[in-house]
């Protein structure tokens, strides 16, 4: 009876399920359009898709479609991907003006990368892959169609020595997603730092092929407006994740000469080179004189680092002629000759350091040149107005004393003599004034003494 009991409810369950199942069905049915396909079905996404008739997939209307070519079916992880996944890709990217266009023709080819391990929701890759990622599965092949506005943009991109990617140009890219990696970094290093591999490798990408030469400054300033920052954002991701990993609990129980410390030490000055490269090629010389130091507080005695900070000081207008000299004569400590390359852009600094030299001399003689030579003028004006006022100090002398040479005994009488009033009146108050003292004092002391003689 207990049998019998179970398997009728599991019939009724069983018979609930395909009620709920009709329902969904007759439900998906209303909502297709009477001229679609009836394969159209809507996904569990949060953005809802279309299929065109040729088996294109609308992500961003027309703007973005995807078509799954091919599927692993060996594959054991067929869960669909979602934000905050990891996965590793093999990509292709071709020049297509539009989905109908022939991807046969590898000259159009322009970027061809494998294992690149990214995090969906990161944006360290262009938003039609990472769309795309987001709509696949692992195992998977598919093929996305991308406006230029979700791809490089305004952006101009060379590979290989004749492909050019032009700017707002569409493009066409072959994903395969061959891996969800679990993140492991609770446990140990190794999937931070093979994060960190990527976004170098990006970023490294993104400089090699990406960055304009274009000799108009506006043009190339409108070329490099996406490209450049996304990769001095993915350079200086490294650098924080690398400083936060190398200054956590993990390495302060492992020794010294832990391999992995030394890789993410390494991670942490080549970054910190390739953001110093980028803003030199930008001009901005004072943030890749600062890029530069960084290199150096990991390694004092890292000679590129050392000639580009020298270069920078050199270039950079708040830097002073004492940094650059100082920067040299570290470099030349460091270079030891054996190395051609170095050994000529080190004569090319000193030769670039004696020209500012010379300019800064000349500025500066310039800007107090003109003081310097009113300072002097004032002071020798100065000095001739005191040997004038000297001159005329001694003829009045002189012509005082011609004077009273000239007028005689009277004059000798009204001026200097002795005899004169005042003269005269002044002796004799000197004369008559001590006598009256010593007349007083003798009074003053045989009075009492007279007094004391009689009352005895």
């Amino acid at each position: 009876t207990c049998k019998n009991t179970k398997h009728n409810n599991n019939n009724s369950n069983d018979d609930k399920q395909t009620s709920k199942q009709d329902k969904t069905i007759m439900v998906e049915i209303n909502t297709i359009p009477d001229d679609a396909d009836a394969s159209a079905t809507t996904t569990d996404k949060p953005n809802e898709t279309k299929k065109n008739d040729d088996g294109w997939k609308e992500l961003m209307g027309q703007d973005m479609l995807l078509k799954i070519l091919s599927s692993n079916k060996d594959a054991t992880d067929k869960e669909e991907l979602e934000h905050g996944d990891t996965v590793l890709i093999n990509l292709i990217a071709r020049i297509a003006p539009d989905s109908s266009s022939s991807i046969d023709d590898d000259d159009k080819i322009i970027q061809k990368v494998n294992g690149w391990l990214i995090g969906i929701g990161d944006t360290d890759v262009l938003p039609a892959i990472e769309m795309g990622i987001r709509f696949m599965q692992v195992g998977q092949t598919g093929r996305i169609w991308s406006n230029a506005k979700y791809a490089w943009g305004p952006g101009r991109r060379t590979y290989g020595k004749s492909v050019v990617l032009e700017p707002n140009t569409n493009v066409m890219f072959d994903i395969t997603i061959t891996q969800r990696v679990v993140d492991t970094s609770r446990l140990n290093p190794y999937f931070p730092i093979q994060r960190a591999i990527t976004r170098k490798a990006i970023a490294n990408d993104i400089f090699e092929h990406e960055f304009s030469s274009n000799t108009n400054l506006q043009e190339q300033q409108n070329e490099n407006s996406m490209s450049i920052p996304r990769a001095l954002r993915l350079y200086k991701k490294v650098t924080e994740d690398m400083t936060t990993l190398s200054n956590g609990t993990y390495f302060a129980q492992q020794p010294d000469d832990h391999p992995q410390r030394k890789q993410v030490q390494q991670l942490i000055v080549d970054c910190w080179n390739n953001i110093s490269v980028v803003e030199m090629k930008q001009g901005n010389y004072h943030a890749a004189k600062e890029a530069c130091v960084k290199v150096l507080e990991q390694n004092s005695k890292h000679i590129k680092a050392l000639l580009r900070v020298s270069r920078a000081c050199l270039l950079d207008s708040s830097s002073t002629m004492e940094e650059a000299k100082a920067a040299l004569d570290a470099a030349s400590a460091e270079i030891t000759y054996k190395n051609p390359i170095e050994e000529k852009e080190l004569k090319r600094l000193m030769v670039l350091y004696k020209k500012k030299m010379q300019e800064y001399k000349q500025q500066s003689k310039a800007m107090f040149g003109n003081k310097l030579l009113a300072s002097k003028k004032s002071s020798d004006d100065n000095n001739t107005d005191k040997s004038k006022s000297d001159e005329l100090t001694e003829l009045k002398d002189v012509s005082q004393a011609s004077r009273a040479l000239a007028g005689g005994g009277k004059q000798q009488q009204d001026d200097g003599g002795i005899f004169n009033k005042t003269n005269q009146f002044l002796l004799a108050f000197q004369l008559v004034l001590p006598i009256m003292m010593y007349a007083l004092y003798t009074f003053m002391k045989f009075k009492p003494m007279e007094e004391t003689n009689e009352e005895l």
